[in-house]
Order: C-alpha cells, then structure tokens, then sequence
C-alpha cells in the first residue's frame, strides 16, 4: 500500500483537455470521494503526455475554479454568467465533488433566466428613452444589432451569444458577465467598458476598439481579433487560447496571469506590455 501511495509526487503537472495546471497531490486527494482523489490514489493508472504531464481527457477552461476549491474550500465563481456555471456544474458533477456540485444547484436554482425581449421593443427602450437602457440580464441572442448605440448601458449578465453586432457601440456600458459566444462584432465599441467575466469564445472581434476598458477573467478561447486595439485595457487572468490577435494592438496592456496557448500575435503591437515577456510570445 505505502508503494501506491508514492506513485505520485508531491507536486503534481496536469494536462485537462490541453490546459495545463500545476498543483500539489494533497489537494487533489483532498475530496477523498471524489473522482480526482480516485484518479490520484495510486490504484489506477494515469496517462501522461508527451511533456510528462498527467493527462485528464475533459475540457479545462473552468478547471481552476474547482482547483481553488479543493485547495481552501472556497472560490470565487462568476454567478452572472450562465453558460460558465452551467458548463462549471457539468465538470464538478462529473469529478464528483458533492459540496461544490450543491452551491452550484443553489445558485443555479435562485438565479432568474435572462427575460427574452422582442427587437421592436429593444428599439424603443433604446430611441424613445432620454436615458441609457438599464436592462440587466436579458436575452438578446441571435439577433440583429448591428449600427445600434447602446453606449453608457447596463446589461451586466445578458446573453448576447451570435449576436450581429457589426460597429454597434458598447462605450461606456456595463457589460460583466455577459455572453458573447459566437457573436459577430466586428468594428464594435467597447471603448472604457465594464466587462469582467466575460465568454467570448469563438466570437469576431476583428477591428473592434476595445481601449482603456476592464476585461478581468474574460474568455477570448479562438476569437477571431485580428486588427483589435486594446491599448492600456486590463485583461489580467483572461484566457486567449487559440484567438488570433494578429496586427493588433496591445500596448501598455495589463495581462498578468493570461493563458495565451496558440494564440497568434503575429505583427502585434506589445509596446509597455504588462505581464507578459515580449520576447517570449510568438509575434
């Protein structure tokens, strides 16, 4: 038994799903029942990569978050973003991890969905208003909102996924824990937004101004931002796996903490960037 129980190290490199994560084995056994303390016992085999790394065939885009609870307990969740939680409530189901899988329900359960709302009516909340729309959480999926002026807006929570956003404006608005996935904003304005927490994967972003703007914990996984300026933003802790960044421009850009895997920098602008070495990205 004391064999199987040496049979990891102490400090354990994972691979989950391509995404790598360094952690200790007492934190993954921490949970004795759950899948994680199984995998890590020492009475099963578990693969590595070619790096050596402990390979976990799941998708790691939230597995941070269930590392940090198995680590003190706690972690902070982003509630308002729907699609992470239930995409988050999908993985700890499946690493069976009991008391994080129960805030989940709990939250899931007290959180109202988003109110659908017609284009008609957004178009008259938006022209025959003498203020900006407060209209948090709601659904606007799909639609059409190309050229529309939603600058100084609240819509922290609300799922914009596919989305035709061609060149609207967004300055100034308040936009954390929106959902963007798949969205066509080219050309938009995101210039000096609110935009923590964030899901823009897969979403075109290609010549947007995204200037002097607060995109903390955001994913940008395979945007497509060829030509975005994102000069002076803060984008510590976002992830860009895979998003193509070519020709744009990061200068005194805040990106500590950013997962950058596979993302194409190619003729970038990174003058005073913050956070990240230069000379180590691929540009």
């Amino acid at each position: 038994m004391e064999s199987e129980e040496q049979k990891f190290p102490k400090i354990i490199r994972l691979n989950v799903g391509g995404i790598t994560f360094t952690t200790s084995k007492d934190t993954l056994l921490s949970d004795e029942n759950s899948m994680l303390a199984l995998m890590f016992s020492g009475k099963y085999n578990v693969e590595k990569d070619d790096d050596g790394r402990y390979f976990i065939d799941r998708d790691g885009t939230h597995f941070r978050y269930i590392l940090n609870f198995l680590r003190d307990g706690s972690t902070y969740i982003p509630y308002t973003n729907k699609q992470l939680v239930d995409e988050l409530y999908e993985e700890v189901k499946f690493y069976q991890i009991q008391e994080l899988l129960m805030r989940l329900e709990e939250e899931r359960n007290q959180n109202l969905a988003c109110s659908q709302i017609d284009y008609i009516k957004l178009l008259e909340l938006l022209n025959l208003s003498s203020k900006p729309l407060q209209a948090p959480c709601i659904k606007l999926s799909k639609m059409q909102l190309s050229y529309l002026d939603f600058s100084k807006c609240n819509l922290m929570g609300s799922d914009l996924s596919e989305v035709t956003g061609i060149e609207v404006n967004f300055r100034h608005s308040k936009l954390s824990g929106c959902v963007f996935k798949e969205a066509n904003l080219k050309g938009c304005n995101m210039r000096e937004v609110l935009a923590e927490k964030c899901n823009f994967q897969s979403a075109i972003l290609s010549g947007a101004d995204m200037r002097n703007a607060l995109f903390k914990e955001c994913d940008f996984t395979s945007a497509k931002m060829s030509g975005v300026d994102l000069r002076e933003s803060v984008l510590d802790n976002s992830v860009f796996i895979e998003a193509n960044l070519i020709v744009g421009n990061l200068e005194r850009a805040s990106l500590y903490g950013c997962e950058i895997t596979g993302a194409n920098l190619d003729r970038a602008s990174l003058k005073g960037i913050k956070g990240l070495d230069p000379s180590m990205v691929n540009s």
